[in-house]
């Protein structure tokens, strides 16, 4: 298993993945190309900050992430975490946050914000295993 950024996966790839990893969740749905790549500009994500697990060379897990700077202040929002249903279990999103998170050191983010259905109890449970702490319990919002 490889984790590195998305910079270089093509578009394609990281819509194959979103769709495959969203087919069984808990309000599954599914996006075509124009949607992702509008998703993409309207939430800034960032391939360059975003993250992705490869299992010999097929995207099997990514984090999104979108970048803003705002009075200041580098913020980072995570647009979507998915891992494929058959590499759930192996600590992708713990691992690819242990990868990315040292590059977030040294851009000096100050927040790094994100969103959980609060019936989703594995990413929950994933995200604290991180270090993300709860906020608000109507969003389930957790702030690094």
């Amino acid at each position: 298993m490889q984790i590195k950024t998305l910079k270089n996966t093509s578009i394609d790839s990281i819509l194959d993945s979103f769709n495959d990893s969203f087919s069984d969740y808990i309000l599954p749905f599914k996006m075509n190309k124009e949607q992702l790549k509008a998703k993409i500009e309207i939430e800034n994500i960032d391939l360059d900050i975003s993250v992705g697990a490869f299992d010999n060379g097929k995207l099997v897990g990514f984090i999104l992430h979108g970048f803003r700077r705002i009075n200041g202040r580098n913020l980072v929002y995570n647009g979507g975490t998915g891992v494929l249903p058959e590499k759930r279990g192996n600590n992708l999103t713990i691992r690819m946050y242990n990868f990315i998170l040292p590059f977030f050191h040294k851009l000096k983010i100050h927040s790094l914000q994100l969103e959980v259905i609060s019936n989703n109890l594995y990413a929950i449970n994933a995200y604290k295993k991180v270090g993300f702490s709860y906020l608000r319990a109507c969003l389930k919002i957790f702030i690094f």
